[in-house]
């Protein structure tokens, strides 16, 4: 047995299937009731709670507060969606084929339509048998597109954003946003980055009386949330700051993000800052060709040029983070660090490092997830993952 592999899990997996089925390893598509994309702590954990990633927004892992992410593709001059409810008008989204497969480490989606095979995959290097990248607020995403036949050569471009929701506690909280200062260094690589966080940034301010003094009632709202394109895949990409309308609008139209980032900030997430209202704050969606200079609903947006597809599979791929400043929690009166920052090493360091070697960590969990399963199988039997309507619980467990 691998060192780290729950043996709790291992234990499982007499009940759950009999030997004898021909081993494999691969997965079938499962039917949760929520599918992970980003987890790394109770404060941030960001789920997707339907079977299509297009029938609903992110969620947090208490289901009570939107955390915005869009991946959408353009196709011969036509938007579809890939992740996210509709918001820009007249943007379907692209079929899904089957259920979504939970692995160990990743969570993949797969389509097919307009001309293109595409699987949108979200990971998270969390490698139980390794403390250091276990602690790591890291996670992967990647999209791999392919022609899906007939001759056909599409010209493609790819989109993600993350808005600030995924910042802070409450959306009426203002917000500021930048450009990482280490990609703009010479051993960044060519690589971007982007960040949002909190005005204010309270660090392990107690916002409840129920709450044990120093930890945040509900989600975290210090440090900033990151957006990063990998050097090797910054060649093909643009990055934008401003308006989520504006963003999504314009790529659909033009397959492409503004020129020039808007940095007219403080702005609270939803509203205005200055505003002061009763209730949630509510982000709404429209084209975005109202007033391209917009700053509400502030988000962090990459769109990637693909050109005319080749009929090898192209991959483009994008690093999510939060760099909680050094402050994960306070234990007796003393604030303590997450674990991968016990020999001094800097926020900036770790994503540098992360987006240097980020094919090698997309390798590796892929490595991770078949060596993992094919061990649940030798233990407990290959029916468990076969059986309909049956998911594969150990993977389950793990994530």
């Amino acid at each position: 047995m691998r060192p780290g592999l729950p043996a709790v899990a291992l234990a499982l997996l007499p009940a759950l299937g009999a030997a004898g089925a021909a081993a494999t390893t691969e997965l079938p598509g499962v039917r949760a009731p929520a599918y992970p994309l980003f987890a790394h702590s109770p404060f941030v954990s960001w789920w997707s709670p339907s079977v299509s990633p297009t029938d609903s927004t992110v969620r947090h892992v208490r289901n009570d507060k939107d955390g915005a992410m869009t991946a959408l593709v353009r196709v011969d001059g036509k938007a579809y969606r890939l992740l996210g409810r509709e918001c820009t008008p007249g943007v379907p989204a692209l079929p899904m084929v089957g259920l979504p497969t939970v692995w160990p480490l990743r969570t993949v989606y797969r389509f097919a339509g307009a001309g293109l095979s595409l699987n949108l995959t979200f990971a998270q290097p969390k490698f139980m048998e390794d403390l250091h990248a276990l602690s790591l607020p890291l996670g992967l995403v990647w999209v791999d597109v392919a022609p899906s036949g007939g001759g056909r050569r599409p010209s493609v471009q790819l989109f993600f954003e993350a808005t600030a929701q995924l910042a802070v506690d409450d959306d009426s909280q203002p917000v500021v946003w930048r450009r990482d200062a280490w990609a703009a260094g010479a051993d960044a690589g060519g690589a971007a980055s982007l960040s949002v966080g909190t005005e204010e940034q309270a660090v392990l301010r107690q916002r409840d009386l129920y709450i044990d003094p120093g930890q945040p009632a509900e989600h975290l709202d210090w440090g900033y949330f990151h957006l990063t394109v990998p050097s090797a895949a910054a060649q093909h990409a643009q990055t934008w700051l401003g308006s989520s309308n504006v963003a999504r609008g314009h790529f659909a139209r033009n397959g492409s993000l503004p020129a020039a980032d808007n940095l007219r900030m403080p702005e609270a997430v939803c509203g205005s800052s200055g505003q002061f209202t009763f209730g949630p704050a509510v982000c709404t969606c429209d084209d975005g060709s109202v007033d391209s200079t917009a700053t509400n609903w502030p988000s962090l947006a990459v769109a990637f040029e693909l050109g005319t597809l080749s009929h090898t599979p192209t991959r483009s791929s994008l690093l999510l983070s939060v760099d909680d400043l050094g402050a994960s929690a306070r234990f007796f009166g003393k604030v303590l660090p997450e674990y991968w920052r016990r020999d001094g090493m800097s926020f900036d360091a770790m994503l540098r490092n992360a987006s240097a070697n980020h094919a090698a960590l997309m390798d590796q969990c892929e490595r991770y997830d078949r060596d993992t399963v094919a061990e649940f199988r030798q233990a407990g039997g290959d029916a468990y993952t076969t059986v309909r309507d049956f998911p594969p619980l150990c993977p389950a467990i793990l994530r």
